[in-house]
């Protein structure tokens, strides 16, 4: 029976491979051993500080207001900064960084890339094409659109919510009327031409009379998707 316990995580062996005169062969085979176990013990890492920042997720202060006009949405979101000064030293507690990469073919890309301090690295990614609205130069939409991005893949990464207020604010106060025969008329045009289930609930929130009635809320159910 051995005097002592030998630790056998690949680190000592290879030591004790290396004092015991190991061949060359034997040495990269722990080496390539001692990778792969470095890696999966900082995935391993990395899980458990994602893990912990939701325990101790702070709250994200909505510091801007989005107004759609009468009738239709109007929220408070949190911007980019708003997000970065909430997370950033939570993060850094935890061992955790973020970077982003951005891809321009046709549409703007932009990869969000979180890491631990061990190696270990998770993305996630959103793509679109230029903001062109309000008259931007090029310029302007393409930064527009990059913020855009950077702002929703760190709070998708994270699992953050930096969109609407549920307080009562997301439409006007004032009554809503009710939706028209001419209005359902032109809706079930437009759900036939809708090709996606993301292009669908950006319709169903497009008009918050639809919410009100039951014949437009059963076009949407009928095409699959879950109304909130």
């Amino acid at each position: 029976m051995k005097s002592e316990l030998i630790k056998s995580d690949p680190q000592n062996l290879l030591k004790l491979a290396i004092e015991k005169g190991a061949g060359l062969e034997q040495l990269e085979k722990l080496m390539a051993l001692q990778e792969r176990w470095e890696k999966k013990e900082a995935r391993k890492a990395f899980f458990k500080s994602m893990a912990e920042f939701q325990k101790v997720k702070p709250s994200v202060k909505k510091d801007k207001k989005a107004d759609y006009g009468q009738g239709k949405a109007k929220y408070n979101w949190a911007s980019f900064d708003s997000i970065q000064k909430a997370i950033d030293p939570v993060l850094s507690d935890l061992g955790l960084s973020y970077t982003f990469e951005t891809i321009e073919e046709g549409k703007l890309t932009i990869i969000c890339k979180v890491t631990h301090e061990l190696g270990h690295t998770e993305q996630t990614q959103l793509s679109a094409p230029n903001d062109n609205t309000g008259g931007k130069n090029p310029i302007q939409a393409l930064g527009s659109t990059n913020s855009y991005l950077r702002r929703y893949t760190l709070s998708n990464a994270f699992g953050i919510s930096a969109d609407e207020d549920n307080d009562g604010n997301t439409v006007e106060k004032e009554p809503l009327e009710k939706i028209t025969k001419k209005e359902i008329e032109d809706l079930k045009g437009k759900v036939i031409e809708v090709k996606s289930k993301e292009a669908l609930t950006e319709l169903w929130y497009s008009n918050p009379k639809y919410k009100l009635s039951k014949e437009a809320t059963k076009l949407f159910t009928e095409k699959g998707i879950e109304l909130q």
